[in-house]
């Protein structure tokens, strides 16, 4: 999928956009209305700032709870990422992580 980031700095904003590829499962745990998610994914093929190469990853590891049999789910996990823009031999690299918590709509069994 295509993406856009912006970094911030000292001497302005830049906005990066990339194209983010990966992957996904979602297991059910019984018939408890509970889930385990996990992904992961890459960055690359960026643009942004002149000469600016773009790479990253990033990992995501969930449960999820369907409340009553709806499509609402509640979720609560641990993301981790890095994006790393390398321009002209200076590379800059911001490694982000932290738990996760949300709520949504899964349309999916």
């Amino acid at each position: 999928c295509y993406a856009v980031r912006a970094v911030g700095g000292a001497l302005g904003s830049t906005t990066y956009s990339y194209l983010r590829a990966g992957g996904s499962t979602i297991l059910d745990i019984g018939g408890t209305g509970a889930s385990a998610r996990a992904s992961a994914a890459v960055y690359f093929g960026g643009q942004g700032a002149a000469n600016a190469e773009v790479s990253g990853q990033e990992i995501t590891a969930a449960l999820e709870y369907r409340i009553g049999g709806t499509p609402f789910v509640l979720t609560a996990g641990y993301r981790a990422e890095v994006f790393q823009t390398a321009t002209l031999g200076v590379v800059r690299a911001e490694h982000l992580s932290g738990l996760l918590v949300g709520g949504g709509l899964r349309f999916t069994r």
